[in-house]
């Protein structure tokens, strides 16, 4: 996505990564909710997307 995020606490880093694995997920959910059984990306697909 092309975002920094500085992190001041080390306790908000894994808040911050599940927030973004959340977001993952939903983005897949209304994929697959539209009906979609392929996804062409000019970019890589992250490892946990693929599970």
């Amino acid at each position: 996505m092309g975002v920094q995020v500085l992190v001041t606490d080390p306790r908000e880093l894994e808040r911050i990564r599940q927030r973004e694995a959340d977001m993952t997920k939903e983005r897949i959910e209304k994929l697959l909710k539209a009906g979609a059984n392929v996804v062409l990306t000019t970019k890589g697909i992250d490892d946990m997307a693929l599970k």
